[in-house]
């Protein structure tokens, strides 16, 4: 969904929990996410039948929400029931718009095409009828998704080719509807520095709870206890706020682009002949073009260091991010030990 200004920050997700990969995500602009919030459907969800997650975008008349979608073949009714209640949640007469690969190919039109429609115009959601998505040397469909309260003429969709999948991408443009508020953006931290905690146990040590204990009334008591405590941790913790920054950089480059280009074609060749030739061709361009981008974030980095005022800390920064990133990849979900499963969380306790 390509919303001007909105993109780069994880805003909502549904991740497998019995498998490695796979689930859904929606992103935003991190300079925005003060504007979008996640909503909660995660109890609707079925793993690997009907996975869902929804953002909620505020704007000054109407808030706008974003669907993304992933159903697994098979389990029909299952799935479009997940999708149903989650698009319960929604307030009625809200925009909504619906992406995602849904394994109902609308070309062919058959049963559960229609199936799919009649949910969907129980909630006032038009299905938008796409090229072939999903192409391949035997077959063609068009398996993904957009799907909208608003009429065709507010939005532009194209399918394009992203190199990266057997799927194509499926870009929405919605025209003229987003209206975010533009007061100043802020970042808000609560400051839970060693130095701050260690004063607010100096203050909770200090004091004296006889307006909890004393109260007879349990909804009074309740109150005291939560007020002392937010007064407290509000001194001895307070919220930082700041401006946010928005300092991602591209790594693009016209030589990128045209590599990007050539692995298009080369997938698009392979698709269209089913050849091994073109297979191996497309691999050997593929690999080129990933080890250009190794390369071109090699040397972000590299300029990222030598302008820094303080090189160790970006350094380090560095490290941390591509560490985080090996460790949400790679870390097991279960270890063996003495011959008993211990679970993620298990074994972060045992650590």
């Amino acid at each position: 969904l390509k919303i001007p200004d909105y993109k780069d920050t994880l805003m909502a997700e549904y991740s497998r929990e019995s498998h490695l990969k796979g689930g859904v995500a929606i992103y935003v602009k991190e300079h925005l996410k003060n504007h979008i919030e996640p909503v909660d459907v995660y109890e609707h969800c079925i793993e690997l039948t009907c996975e869902i997650a929804v953002a909620k975008v505020k704007q000054e008349k109407s808030d706008l929400y974003v669907v993304g979608v992933y159903r697994t073949k098979g389990n029909l009714e299952e799935g479009l029931t997940v999708l149903s209640q989650a698009l319960d949640r929604i307030p009625a007469g809200k925009p909504i718009v619906i992406m995602g690969d849904v394994n109902i190919d609308s070309l062919g039109k058959k049963n559960d095409y229609h199936l799919m429609n009649d949910m969907l115009l129980s909630h006032e959601i038009h299905r938008f009828d796409l090229p072939p998505t999903r192409i391949t040397p035997t077959s063609s469909t068009s398996i993904d998704c957009v799907c909208s309260t608003y009429q065709a003429q507010d939005l532009t969709i194209e399918v394009i080719d992203t190199g990266i999948s057997d799927h194509t991408g499926q870009l929405c443009t919605i025209q003229g509807h987003i209206t975010p508020s533009q007061r100043p953006l802020l970042t808000e931290y609560r400051n839970m520095c060693d130095a701050n905690l260690d004063q607010l146990r100096l203050h909770l040590s200090q004091v004296n709870w006889l307006n909890v204990y004393k109260e007879a009334d349990v909804n009074r008591a309740y109150n005291n206890f939560s007020n002392t405590l937010s007064r407290l941790i509000d001194t001895a913790c307070p919220v930082i706020r700041k401006k946010r920054k928005n300092n991602k950089k591209s790594r693009t480059d016209p030589t990128t682009s045209l590599m990007k280009i050539r692995v298009t074609e080369a997938q698009n060749r392979y698709n269209t002949t089913g050849s091994e030739d073109h297979k191996r061709e497309f691999a050997l361009i593929k690999k080129e073009y990933d080890l250009r981008l190794k390369h071109l974030r090699r040397q972000e980095n590299a300029t990222s260091i030598s302008e820094a005022n303080n090189k160790s800390k970006a350094l380090w920064k560095i490290i941390n991010s591509e560490r985080q990133q090996k460790e949400e990849n790679s870390s097991p979900q279960q270890l063996e030990i003495q011959g008993e499963l211990i679970t993620d969380t298990e074994k972060r306790q045992i650590t």
